[in-house]
């Protein structure tokens, strides 16, 4: 075999081995992308679902109307919500942040439960400010 023959074949591989390295590069820098994307989905909706939390603190759920399903919905800007639920029998909230897209696609959801107990101390404490 001649030294031209054996340059070639050893430039093919390195050029192969360069060519994997850069794919498995390139999938791993992608796949980060993805996670890092799908993380700032889901604190948004976290703290979509904590400024519910807030909100329902300072004024409990008035001035929010009703939906069809009985829910009620606060949109915060064009990338975010919370929509509160009511549970019948035990008397909680639950706070559901939602993140979305341009188009209203839901990216991310968190749910925030507030207990009925701790509802029945603010109301308590907004009485008692609010006086006789």
């Amino acid at each position: 075999m001649s030294q031209r023959g054996v340059a070639l074949i050893t430039a093919l591989w390195f050029a192969v081995l360069l060519a994997s390295l850069s794919t498995a590069f390139l999938f791993v820098v992608s796949a980060d992308h993805r996670f890092h994307a799908r993380q700032q989905n889901v604190t948004v909706a976290y703290f979509a679902a904590r400024s519910g939390v807030e909100l329902l603190s300072m004024r409990g759920l008035d001035g929010l109307s009703k939906n069809k399903d009985g829910t009620r919905t606060w949109n915060l800007d064009a990338g975010a919500r919370c929509t509160f639920s009511v549970d019948t029998t035990s008397g909680a909230v639950t706070c559901t942040g939602i993140a979305t897209d341009a188009s209203g696609r839901t990216l991310a959801r968190r749910d925030l439960v507030v207990p009925a107990a701790d509802l029945e101390a603010f109301y308590e404490k907004k009485s008692a400010e609010a006086g006789p």
